[in-house]
């Protein structure tokens, strides 16, 4: 399956700014609230989103909003996280 196996190699940043990002997060990614959610630094998150961008997993809007580029990706990892809610 290309989405597992695209998922399987990603590091565990930027599968949880990825899934942060599936969820329609609206806040700066690297901004406090996303920092906490993700329990990541601000410089680990800029460096997945930038290795996200440049695996072409995701793209910014001219409005800087980061959202998925394929939809599939977008479908599993909400219905994933909505799975594993603490």
């Amino acid at each position: 399956n290309d989405v597992r196996l695209k998922l399987s190699k990603l590091n565990q940043s930027q599968l949880k700014t990825l899934t942060l990002i599936a969820l329609g997060f609206d806040k700066p990614i690297s901004g406090k609230e996303a920092q906490a959610k993700l329990d990541l630094s601000s410089a680990a998150i800029t460096r997945a989103v930038r290795i996200l961008e440049d695996e072409a997993l995701i793209v910014k809007s001219d409005e800087n909003q980061l959202s998925i580029v394929d939809p599939l990706f977008e479908s599993v990892l909400a219905q994933y996280e909505s799975e594993n809610v603490e």
